[in-house]
């Protein structure tokens, strides 16, 4: 389950879209990484198949995707993921599941077989007769990896304290975790917890090759506290928007904003 992480590069900038045109504008304001959700689902409300696929299409590789899969304990089945880097998965209710890690751990392999199975299907049709006229065999790309979101307002949501997560991301060397808020009415990430607190675990997380990703209500005027607790990934949406609200429409000039604010100013870890 590793994912490599590369030193004294910059920081990624995540920006939420929900369509192809937001996609673009998120792109055209120099985003790193465009994740995929629908932000009047909740926290990581999950987009249709069909924009995940008009994204990716669009997308083409040019960044990298992920996408919100909504809660854990409501997963029901995973969307085709091919062409994304990640699905993430929050761990609102899961206080109450002591067995929530063995049910993340399903979906994380059931993830992986989904590719392998997929990758399959492709080589057995068209696929297999372009490899087999020009002479190449299989297929390439990675799998895409399930990341838990741990969140902040742990107790309004019912999730494990975000050191608890941490503490088993070690222990069972899961390969990335976003932080987040659960509730979006206003409480940014810093009013939960501490920017020391996160310090020490991203150091952690680091040095054990475990991507952290920082989110829930950050603004361009966090760009210094970020860079001080050195993650691989910050994401927005509302701060991305018009009028600043996640359910406006992202902006280029919004994007473009927060990649000068976040990206210049390198950090000691980051996405290969």
């Amino acid at each position: 389950m590793s994912v490599s992480i590369k030193n004294s590069v910059s920081l990624q900038v995540l920006i939420s879209v929900r369509d192809v045109s937001e996609a673009a504008e998120a792109l055209a304001g120099g985003a790193h990484i465009l994740d995929v959700k629908e932000p009047s689902r909740g926290p990581l409300g999950a987009a249709d198949e069909a924009t995940l696929r008009a994204i990716s299409n669009y997308v083409r590789g040019r960044v990298r995707l992920t996408a919100a899969l909504g809660e854990l304990l409501q997963l029901a089945a995973l969307p085709d993921l091919s062409g994304f880097w990640a699905g993430k998965v929050g761990l609102a209710g899961c206080a109450a599941a002591p067995n929530w890690p063995e049910i993340f751990e399903r979906w994380f392999r059931q993830l992986q077989a989904n590719r392998l199975t997929r990758n399959a299907e492709r080589v057995d049709g068209v696929a297999q007769r372009s490899a087999l006229a020009t002479g190449q065999h299989g297929t390439s790309g990675e799998s895409a990896i399930l990341v838990p979101v741990a969140y902040a307002d742990w107790v309004e949501a019912k999730a494990p304290p975000p050191q608890v997560v941490f503490q088993i991301a070690l222990a069972r060397n899961w390969p990335a975790i976003l932080v987040d808020t659960w509730r979006k009415d206003g409480p940014c990430l810093f009013d939960h917890l501490a920017p020391d607190f996160l310090m020490v675990w991203s150091r952690r997380l680091r040095q054990a090759g475990v991507i952290l990703g920082l989110a829930g209500s950050l603004r361009a005027e966090h760009a210094q506290v970020v860079h001080a607790i050195a993650p691989a990934v910050v994401a927005f949406r509302g701060a991305a928007c018009n009028a600043g609200s996640r359910q406006q429409r992202v902006g280029q000039g919004q994007v473009r904003e927060l990649v000068n604010n976040f990206s210049p100013a390198p950090c000691s870890s980051n996405l290969a």
